[in-house]
Protein backbone atom coordinates (compact mmCIF):
# COMPACT_ATOMS: atom_id res chain seq x y z
CA UNK A 1 0.00 0.00 0.00
CA UNK A 2 1.64 3.19 -0.57
CA UNK A 3 1.53 6.44 1.49
CA UNK A 4 1.38 9.72 1.30
CA UNK A 5 2.22 12.34 4.46
CA UNK A 6 -1.15 11.65 5.62
CA UNK A 7 -1.43 7.90 5.46
CA UNK A 8 -2.04 5.48 3.05
CA UNK A 9 -3.62 6.19 -0.27
CA UNK A 10 -7.49 5.23 -0.03
CA UNK A 11 -9.10 3.18 -2.95
CA UNK A 12 -12.51 4.35 -4.39
CA UNK A 13 -14.85 1.33 -5.89
CA UNK A 14 -17.49 1.43 -7.63
CA UNK A 15 -19.97 -1.61 -8.16
CA UNK A 16 -19.23 -2.29 -11.94
CA UNK A 17 -15.42 -3.34 -10.67
CA UNK A 18 -17.24 -5.63 -8.04
CA UNK A 19 -18.70 -7.24 -11.02
CA UNK A 20 -22.02 -5.60 -10.62
CA UNK A 21 -24.25 -4.03 -13.61
CA UNK A 22 -23.87 -0.16 -13.55
CA UNK A 23 -26.87 1.15 -11.78
CA UNK A 24 -29.62 3.76 -13.29
CA UNK A 25 -31.73 6.28 -12.99
CA UNK A 26 -34.67 3.43 -12.27
CA UNK A 27 -32.47 1.96 -9.30
CA UNK A 28 -31.91 5.42 -8.10
CA UNK A 29 -35.66 6.06 -8.14
CA UNK A 30 -36.61 2.84 -6.52
CA UNK A 31 -34.22 2.93 -4.38
CA UNK A 32 -35.53 6.58 -2.98
CA UNK A 33 -39.11 5.57 -2.78
CA UNK A 34 -38.05 3.41 -0.09
CA UNK A 35 -36.40 5.46 1.95
CA UNK A 36 -37.62 8.05 4.50
CA UNK A 37 -36.96 11.56 3.49
CA UNK A 38 -36.74 12.63 6.78
CA UNK A 39 -34.44 10.40 7.99
CA UNK A 40 -32.51 9.83 4.82
CA UNK A 41 -31.34 13.43 4.90
CA UNK A 42 -30.37 13.20 8.49
CA UNK A 43 -28.64 9.96 7.67
CA UNK A 44 -26.91 11.58 4.87
CA UNK A 45 -25.74 14.76 6.98
CA UNK A 46 -24.16 12.33 9.69
CA UNK A 47 -22.14 10.79 7.48
CA UNK A 48 -21.13 14.02 5.81
CA UNK A 49 -20.39 15.26 9.09
CA UNK A 50 -18.21 11.78 9.90
CA UNK A 51 -16.10 12.18 6.87
CA UNK A 52 -15.62 15.53 7.41
CA UNK A 53 -14.30 15.21 10.56
CA UNK A 54 -12.29 12.79 9.25
CA UNK A 55 -10.99 14.47 6.23
CA UNK A 56 -9.90 17.10 9.21
CA UNK A 57 -7.76 14.66 11.06
CA UNK A 58 -4.05 14.42 10.66
CA UNK A 59 -3.55 10.82 12.05
CA UNK A 60 -4.23 8.21 9.16
CA UNK A 61 -5.24 5.62 11.73
CA UNK A 62 -7.91 8.02 13.15
CA UNK A 63 -9.27 8.49 9.66
CA UNK A 64 -9.55 4.91 8.57
CA UNK A 65 -11.20 3.92 12.03
CA UNK A 66 -13.60 6.58 11.20
CA UNK A 67 -14.22 5.58 7.59
CA UNK A 68 -14.52 1.77 8.74
CA UNK A 69 -17.65 2.92 11.17
CA UNK A 70 -19.17 4.91 8.17
CA UNK A 71 -18.59 1.17 6.11
CA UNK A 72 -19.92 -0.64 8.75
CA UNK A 73 -23.26 1.44 8.84
CA UNK A 74 -24.06 1.48 5.08
CA UNK A 75 -22.71 -1.42 3.74
CA UNK A 76 -24.25 -5.27 3.95
CA UNK A 77 -22.13 -7.90 5.57
CA UNK A 78 -22.48 -9.15 1.85
CA UNK A 79 -21.03 -6.15 0.09
CA UNK A 80 -18.11 -5.95 3.04
CA UNK A 81 -17.06 -9.50 1.95
CA UNK A 82 -17.24 -9.27 -1.97
CA UNK A 83 -14.45 -6.25 -1.10
CA UNK A 84 -12.38 -7.77 0.98
CA UNK A 85 -12.14 -11.06 -1.35
CA UNK A 86 -12.19 -8.26 -4.42
CA UNK A 87 -8.99 -6.23 -3.05
CA UNK A 88 -7.39 -8.67 -0.41
CA UNK A 89 -8.55 -5.70 2.77
CA UNK A 90 -7.75 -6.80 5.64
CA UNK A 91 -9.09 -3.63 7.40
CA UNK A 92 -12.64 -4.88 5.53
CA UNK A 93 -12.45 -8.13 7.49
CA UNK A 94 -11.89 -6.60 10.77
CA UNK A 95 -15.11 -4.82 10.28
CA UNK A 96 -17.75 -6.57 12.75
CA UNK A 97 -21.14 -7.95 11.34
CA UNK A 98 -23.89 -4.67 12.01
CA UNK A 99 -26.45 -7.71 11.40
CA UNK A 100 -26.87 -6.50 7.52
Amino acid sequence: MSKTPLGPVITVVSVTELGDPQPGLRDAIQLAKTVNKRAGLLSLARLNIDQSLANLRREWVTRRDIQSQILRQVLSRKRLDQLQQRLGMADVTAVQDNGR
